[in-house]
């Protein structure tokens, strides 16, 4: 038995020196180039090659780009034929500035149509390069290209602003809201926060951070601020799924108490969510929650009955106004199909999601396709057939009608102790 243990130690012994050491490692050397090829083969197995595909020239974007309507452009890109053409004007300088380096391998029309057709779906890569005619690097490197061209213009571009609205601006805003609800004149835009879904982050902290329990879902979350004509005036974006709405809108909270910024009898509507309260009060209008809405029947149950009446037509035109923000968010998620497949990469996901709001609001204000402007706008429009006068009316609507003080049993005994 010792005998056969020492033949196979034997055996061993002399299989692994049949080999001497150059030998040895060239045989490494080529199973780990074997190795390689073999995941780069099913790296590459999807990837088309330009034998596959067919010229520039004769590719699909060229036939769209010739002969679609302005219908068809905004169904594929999100903008009609004359807001394409202005754009690429734009675009074009940032793209490729004459006279600097190679030209690009994408015409700029070519590459705006790429990024535009890139944000405004969740086509693959795949997809993209059978349209566009273009093998996967040269698609990679222009798409990439063309963002960063894009993002510039439309951070410059007047059209595409999203700022805060000046005194003129939030007087026209608020006629538009009070066309339709007379009782909230004074109101110049509506608040809320909508939700993102993203992928299952890698680091368990990020996990925690960005997964939102009431979504069951990980996610990243934004307030905006929508005005009457359906333009964005404020965007806080990319913040954690975990993170509260409220918090995160105090930026907006700040503006809203500096008189130069935002006067005395403007506010705006929002839901529960958010801070209104002290200061506050006037200024940030809410939805009432049960147990407020258990308290105001409490106390307007002791009021004359023409008063109970406007407090719940101010609480139905508040609900109803408030209604309008969820068509915004709406209009921003199905237009811009991107932001369901957003990247991982915290900067590159700020910018895309910059990018798709800046784009939502150059084409509210050039095609005009906008739930919240259609609304607001027509009843205005109404309004103003019927009277001339009524944008100059000076009246406007009083918070406190909706949340008095004597909500408050400890405030309501003060008052009535001092009275």
């Amino acid at each position: 038995m010792e005998a056969d243990v020492d033949e196979e130690k034997t055996d061993v012994l002399t299989l692994s020196q049949v080999l001497d050491e150059d030998d040895y490692v060239l045989l490494v050397c080529f199973l780990l180039l074997c190795i390689c090829k073999y995941r780069n083969n099913l790296r590459n197995r999807g990837h088309l090659t330009r034998n596959a595909l067919s010229s520039s020239a004769g590719s699909a974007w060229a036939a769209f780009y010739q002969g679609a309507s302005d219908l068809q452009m905004i169904n594929i890109l999100g903008v009609t034929r004359s807001v394409f053409n202005w754009l690429l004007t734009q675009f074009q300088p940032v793209y490729w500035p004459t006279g600097r380096g190679r030209k690009p391998a994408m015409t700029s029309a070519t590459a705006l149509g790429l990024i535009l057709m890139f944000m405004n779906s969740t086509i693959s890569d795949t997809g993209l390069q059978m349209i566009f005619a273009q093998v996967p690097s040269t698609l990679a490197r222009t798409r990439q290209a063309a963002f960063d061209a894009l993002i510039s213009v439309l951070r410059t571009a007047h059209e595409s602003r999203i700022q805060w609205p000046s005194h003129e601006d939030m007087q026209r805003y608020s006629s538009m809201f009070a066309a339709k609800y007379p009782l909230l004149r004074g109101c110049f835009a509506v608040l809320d926060g909508t939700l993102m879904e993203i992928g299952q982050p890698v680091d368990l902290k990020k996990q925690q951070l960005y997964y939102s329990g009431r979504k069951k879902k990980y996610c990243i979350n934004n307030v905006l601020l929508f005005g009457a004509d359906g333009t964005l005036l404020h965007a806080e974006i990319n913040f954690p799924g975990s993170f509260h709405d409220s918090p995160i809108a105090r930026p907006i909270y700040r503006r809203m108490l500096q008189p130069e910024l935002t006067p005395f009898p403007y506010f705006i509507i929002s839901d529960s969510a958010f801070m209104h309260s002290d200061n506050l009060k006037d200024r940030v209008v809410t939805t009432l929650t049960e147990t407020e809405k258990k308290k105001q029947q409490e106390i307007m149950a002791t009021r004359p009955e023409h008063l109970r009446t406007a407090v719940q037509m101010i609480n139905r035109a508040v609900t109803s106004c408030r209604q309008c923000v969820e068509w915004g968010n709406h209009s921003i998620k199905t237009q811009f199909r991107r932001l369901v497949a957003l990247p991982m990469d915290e900067a590159v996901r700020r910018d895309y999601i910059e990018c798709c709001l800046r784009l939502y609001n150059l084409r509210t204000r050039f095609v005009q396709i906008n739930s919240i402007r259609t609304v607001f706008g027509g009843a205005l429009q109404t309004r103003l057939e019927e009277d001339p006068t009524f944008d100059r009316v000076q009246f406007f609507f009083n918070a406190s009608m909706l949340r008095p003080d004597a909500t408050n049993p400890r405030k309501r005994k003060k008052q009535s102790a001092e009275t």
